[in-house]
């Protein structure tokens, strides 16, 4: 009885999705945006168990890995951008995912971009994704973040300007930060042991504000700072890394910064201020309370843990080489009963890799049957501590990829 009230439940909410998604456009101003090179991107079977119809195709495809193999199957969703995961309480997992509309989709002239909300259960079905908002083009990425009651936290840039949704069961609320002089085209959620929603977002600055009793106030602000990545440990122990630029822009690369959350007040600065980074870093806070960074740099993709005993606080190893040009979105890192998990596109292959650390050794493995792509990479941990995993790519054969 309890599934078939949760499938009721998760049912609801994406049906109220489809009238909350028919709503009038915002008809606010909104800042002018790059035209996109190729909006549309391949077609995407929505079928994720018809093999015939999603072989040597472009999708969104989800992985859980049990310890020894990733097995893969097909988001039924049309939107491959930018994908993000949630994990609720009672083993279900949102995927959050963009689709960029040309002139056609929208009955119009120019693009539109819209997010697609799915659900898969712990059993292994899906819910087929439904779309959430549509909007003006402009940044495609969105956060999100599993909150009380199965509700779901969703930020996201709309011109410029960040925008918080509440998905629950009783239909789609929105509510709105705090006006700042950042843009929000990057950001990051997280709850906190306090049951507190944390979001810091920006673009040459970055605002990180509270959400409580329905409204959001802000806490702190950080100069010249992009691409956050926010996670919570225990005791309440909040960790947040960005990247600042190194010179006057982003040409001469940026400066890996790294804060702690004490009381309300962050403390921290640059970790290894003679390297150069590159967009984005990611961070996880194991059970103990350290800090894991996985990180495009001039000299590779860097692996960073606190350890005590290192002169500046931090121990570091290039994972892979040649692969600060992963670029946005492609590397991300957990971690589970301490060990770092991680993920990410190779820039010399074009081949996605996963990875963990057990014993102080990296142990790698690519993902087979898969031919490029690997664009989107978001990794979370299910109620069960096992790794899931989200990306977009072409599907060429096996969807199991046994290594280790």
């Amino acid at each position: 009885m309890k599934s078939k009230n949760r499938l009721f439940c998760y049912l609801m909410i994406l049906a109220l999705l489809i009238c909350f998604a028919c709503g009038d456009p915002d008809d606010n101003e909104k800042r002018e945006k790059d035209t996109p090179e190729d909006p549309s991107g391949p077609t995407v079977p929505l079928n994720p168990n018809n093999e015939e119809e999603a072989d040597n195709s472009w999708g969104l495809w989800f992985g859980v890995w049990d310890w020894d193999r990733w097995t893969f199957e097909q988001v039924p969703t049309p939107a491959t951008i930018s994908p993000r995961l949630a994990a609720f309480n009672d083993g279900a997992i949102a995927v959050l995912s963009a689709r960029l509309l040309m002139a056609d989709d929208v009955g119009g002239q120019g693009y539109q971009r819209a997010f697609y909300l799915s659900y898969r259960f712990d059993d292994g079905t899906w819910i087929e994704a439904k779309e959430l908002v549509r909007l003006e083009p402009g940044s495609t990425q969105a956060s999100i973040a599993a909150g009380e009651d199965n509700q779901l936290h969703v930020l996201f840039s709309d011109g410029g300007e960040p925008v918080h949704l509440i998905v629950k069961e009783t239909g789609v609320a929105s509510y709105f930060p705090q006006p700042t002089s950042f843009s929000a085209d990057t950001s990051t959620l997280a709850s906190g042991p306090d049951g507190r929603l944390h979001a810091v977002f920006g673009e040459w600055g970055l605002s990180h504000q509270v959400f409580v009793d329905e409204q959001w106030s802000e806490v702190n602000t950080f100069e010249r700072g992009s691409y956050p990545s926010l996670k919570f440990g225990p005791e309440g122990s909040g960790h947040l890394v960005f990247l600042s630029p190194r010179g006057m822009d982003f040409t001469d690369g940026y400066l890996l910064m790294h804060y702690a959350l004490a009381g309300n007040q962050w403390v921290g600065g640059v970790v290894m201020p003679e390297q150069v980074f590159y967009p984005s870093p990611q961070i996880s806070v194991d059970y103990l309370g350290r800090t894991h960074i996985l990180a495009p740099s001039a000299q590779g993709l860097l692996y960073l843990v606190q350890d005590k005993e290192q002169p500046d606080g931090w121990y570091h190893e290039v994972v892979a080489g040649d692969s600060w040009r992963t670029g946005l979105e492609y590397c991300d890192i957990i971690t589970s009963m301490g060990i770092p998990i991680i993920a990410y596109r190779d820039a010399a292959t074009a081949k996605g890799y996963a990875g963990w650390r057990p014993d102080g050794d990296w142990e790698l493995g690519a993902f087979n049957g898969f031919e490029g792509g690997f664009v989107g990479i978001d990794l979370t941990l299910n109620m069960a501590l096992v790794p899931n995993i989200v990306f977009s790519g072409w599907k060429v054969s096996e969807t199991e990829t046994p290594f280790f």
